[in-house]
């Protein structure tokens, strides 16, 4: 019995060690070198590293709501790299090191881009008189939408000869289903490629920050545990969870 428990606590210990060393480097990033497993002896030792999250200043928002307020055609295009941590400045550079010759810059914002975009939306709330927008331009993409949503419309209601049709399954649900205003509190969670894609054009999330898509993220086929993770943070909210794999 005692070589059974000296056993299974070397077995243990060593197991213990060597994940401690695999989850180290895998996320080396995000702890400090001091606290590397050869230094330092169980998880008490771990020191997780604060992240440095740089801001936008007051004087480079009002510069972004300026070049807005100048522009005719304003198109804000907001990539997947948006929800990424803070960047090292090498790799800052390498991204901009073809400033001035394929493209020119008129204003680059170092900053967290949530904190940005809302300082923006805050700024061009009292200054919604002032823009240069042409309506003309406004008036044809409006009309452009109007016309998709018919086609999409037309679309919802061919039957399906073997299988439900995904898109009649998803209209069904934003006209019948969801709550059919902003009172109820909710998330809607699509996962499942070109079923997310078609989700973003028929299903509309209620209110901001209620429509989450792990695509962005980097991530695939990992809805349930966004739903989950989601559900933890706010254990009060309504959560629809939109999912499709081709074995199903």
């Amino acid at each position: 019995q005692l070589t059974l428990v000296c056993h299974s606590f070397l077995y243990h210990s060593v197991l213990f060690r060597y994940l401690r060393f695999y989850l180290f480097n895998l996320f080396a990033n995000g702890f400090s070198s001091k606290s590397h497993p050869s230094k330092t002896n169980g998880l008490d030792g771990i020191v997780v590293k604060s992240p440095k999250i740089p801001l936008p200043s007051k004087r480079q928002v009002k510069k972004l709501v300026q070049l807005i307020k100048l522009s005719e055609k304003p198109i804000l295009l907001i990539s997947s790299q948006a929800v990424l941590p803070p960047i090292s400045a090498k790799e800052t550079a390498v991204h901009v090191q073809n400033a001035d010759y394929f493209w020119r810059p008129y204003l680059t914002i170092q900053a967290d881009v949530g904190t940005t975009l809302r300082d923006l939306s805050l700024e061009l709330q009292n200054s919604t008189n002032e823009l240069n927008c042409s309506t003309e331009w406004l008036n044809i993409l409006k009309s452009r939408e109007i016309k998709q949503d018919e086609e999409i419309k037309l679309s919802c209601q061919v039957e399906g000869i073997e299988h439900n049709n995904p898109l009649s399954v998803l209209w069904k649900l934003e006209h019948y289903g969801l709550p059919t205003d902003s009172s109820e509190d909710s998330i809607i969670i699509a996962d499942g490629g070109d079923f997310v894609g078609s989700a973003a054009y028929i299903v509309r999330p209620r209110q901001p920050l209620s429509w989450l898509d792990p695509g962005p993220f980097g991530t695939l086929g990992v809805g349930g545990g966004f739903a989950l993770g989601a559900k933890l943070c706010r254990p009060n909210v309504s959560f629809y969870k939109l999912f499709i794999r081709d074995y199903i």
